[in-house]
């Protein structure tokens, strides 16, 4: 319960805000000078800001970076020797790299609907214990199936999402989404010939799904004031259900606060802190190995992890597409407290286009 508390004290600080900014304002729909439809400038790393404008509609493909290394057990950092005591190899670098395509429709100012395909491709590399030699590798077998180096490549989950703003004015929005997480996913991925994965289902963190139906709602409150624009955000995703391979990867509640500041009308910065909370996962893959490696452990998984983020928007205001946005964000952990041994993340590169029409 601790650990959720900090997820419902952010909704009441969100609340008093929007309840303080619609007893003082107008609503958004019977403003003739309204600004609903001036240039977003949330960061490249927040998927839901606020509704779109009505009947209109919006493309836009994200990619994201992630890349880890090292050990870390906690906050510690700790050296091989250390997971060897538990476990085959031990992991040395790991980037995960994730395309995202979205396609959001306004039907009114207040009420939009959003829909979102992903596809992933990881790569992990591991290190043996002085002396042991490579696995053995087969003769056909492809360049990234190494022993000590496996990848995974894969289509992701099915994302819903329904948005509706319960304050909407001039300056102010606060947004209410609910979304829904379709398995339809690669949770089964298995290793090539002559990994070291070979017949067994690669770990968790290589899958490309959840192989679950899951639940995310959030809040979202977005003030801007002058050439300033700021915003408190809380999101979760709820896993009630195990999959058919009998493990459930656990919830997880993060909190965003960020801020952007209009350079001029075609450009915008950014400074955005995320916290994250993530559960254990619960079960477990039954033909996965969990002694060759930690992230093949379902119980070095989850943790607290705090990240700073900049970030930078440009507008495109003019031509056959006039609404166009191009957002470009990179951000660093500042705190990460990890369950078990894992592997602690290093960098995060988010970038974004997107064109309204």
């Amino acid at each position: 319960m601790n650990k959720i508390r900090p997820f419902f004290c952010l909704i009441a600080v969100l609340c008093f805000f929007a309840s303080n900014a619609h007893s003082k304002e107008q609503s958004c729909d019977t403003l003739s000078g309204c600004h609903c439809n001036s240039p977003d400038p949330s960061p490249a790393g927040i998927m839901i800001g606020h509704p779109h404008p009505a009947k209109t509609w919006m493309l836009s493909y994200r990619y994201m970076l992630m890349g880890m290394s090292g050990v870390n057990q906690g906050t510690q950092p700790v050296d091989n020797a250390i997971v060897f005591q538990s476990y085959l190899m031990s992991p040395e670098k790991m980037t995960m790299n994730m395309h995202m395509l979205m396609l959001m429709y306004g039907f009114t100012n207040r009420f939009s609907v959003m829909a979102m395909l992903n596809f992933t491709h990881s790569n992990m590399s591991m290190t043996m214990p002085e002396g042991v030699s490579h696995m053995h590798t087969s003769a056909d077998a492809s360049p990234h199936s190494h022993g000590n180096h496996h990848h995974s490549m894969g289509f992701g989950d099915t994302k819903l999402y329904a948005l509706f703003a319960l304050i909407k004015t001039q300056t102010t929005t606060f947004t209410l989404s609910g979304g829904v997480s379709i398995p339809t996913g690669q949770f089964n991925l298995s290793g090539e010939s002559g990994s070291m994965f070979a017949g067994s289902h690669l770990p968790y963190a290589m899958q490309a799904g959840s192989g679950t139906v899951d639940f995310m709602p959030s809040l979202t409150f977005l003030k801007t004031h002058s050439d300033f624009t700021y915003s408190f955000q809380a999101t979760s995703t709820i896993r009630p259900f195990y999959n058919k391979k009998t493990y459930n990867l656990g919830n997880e509640f993060t909190l965003n606060a960020w801020t952007a500041y209009e350079l001029w009308s075609w450009m915008s910065v950014s400074v955005r802190a995320e916290g994250t909370i993530s559960g254990k996962i619960k079960g477990n893959d039954k033909l996965l190995f969990s002694v060759l490696e930690p992230s093949a452990d379902a119980q070095n998984y989850g943790g607290h992890r705090l990240s700073s983020f900049l970030g930078i928007n440009f507008h495109i205001l003019k031509g056959i597409l006039p609404k166009q946005r191009l957002s470009l964000e990179g951000g660093i952990p500042v705190y990460q407290n990890l369950n078990g041994i894992q592997q602690p993340s290093k960098f995060n590169i988010n970038i974004g286009y997107g064109v309204t029409f």
